[in-house]
């Protein structure tokens, strides 16, 4: 597939790799705007999902207007040889809230993933946080031909919330999910949606993932608000959360889909 994509280069580089605002087209008539940051020879790619109703607030001069810990976090991949897309919501909707287990959002996410691999011959990832692990899990269930290599899935929703019911990661057939899954949870994480106790569920939930582990933080900045900052989102420890999914990673061995 070959992508004609409008790019708005950006002044500013993120640890020696290079960062520009893209619009990717994916469904028809529909595109797609996302920070793409590459870093210099890439061990992998990956896909970024916001958590909550999707949307990120991108300008074309880079900046977002909803920071998280992987929305804000371009710099933190690519200096641990990661390239990264950020991703906005589809320009045809203004919330990923009732979409992340549609065929329309796997679309999309299948151009995401087919633009990663005409940039960089490597490994393509999906991450979410939060509301947006829903997103990276659906993509690895749904996308039948060349989907993702692996799947990151971080402060992930056991429990429906009032404002997306299909953000419960845990109602997705995740036996079906071969690839490698890696899970990051705060063990303190205080939001309703995403206990702790909800990963034993969704560890055994992965049993036929290649690879599967769960990685459990501490400490960081408690905050304010449950379930939008502090430790559900990894403040004060965000360098620590990247750098240990990026070595993850790192560790496992290119699939087949390099040769597609």
């Amino acid at each position: 597939m070959l992508f004609v994509c409008m790019a708005w280069p950006m002044t500013t580089s993120a640890q020696s790799g290079q960062v520009e605002v893209v619009e990717i087209p994916t469904r028809a008539g529909v595109m797609i705007r996302a920070i793409y940051g590459r870093a210099d020879s890439p061990a992998a790619s990956a896909v970024l999902f916001a958590g909550g109703r999707g949307r990120v607030g991108i300008y074309r001069n880079g900046t977002v207007q909803f920071e998280s810990y992987l929305t804000g976090s371009t710099s933190r991949f690519i200096r641990n040889g990661i390239s990264v897309l950020v991703v906005e919501v589809p320009s045809d909707r203004t919330s990923l809230n009732g979409f992340r287990h549609t065929p329309e959002h796997a679309a999309d996410n299948a151009a995401l993933i087919a633009y990663l691999r005409q940039r960089a011959r490597v490994p393509v990832w999906m991450i979410g946080v939060s509301n947006g692990a829903a997103s990276a899990a659906a993509a690895g269930l749904l996308i039948k031909e060349n989907g993702p290599d692996g799947i990151v899935l971080s402060s992930s929703p056991t429990l429906a919330s009032f404002g997306d019911l299909t953000s419960v990661v845990t109602d997705l057939p995740l036996q079906d999910l071969t690839v490698p899954v890696l899970v990051v949870h705060h063990k303190n994480d205080p939001c309703f949606t995403t206990p702790y106790a909800g990963m034993t569920e969704l560890m055994a939930s992965l049993s036929r993932a290649r690879k599967r582990e769960l990685i459990t933080l501490e400490g960081g900045n408690k905050g304010n608000n449950p379930c939008s900052a502090g430790y559900h989102l990894f403040s004060g420890i965000e360098d620590t959360a990247i750098q240990l999914i990026a070595d993850w990673i790192k560790q496992r061995p290119p699939s087949g889909t390099l040769a597609r």
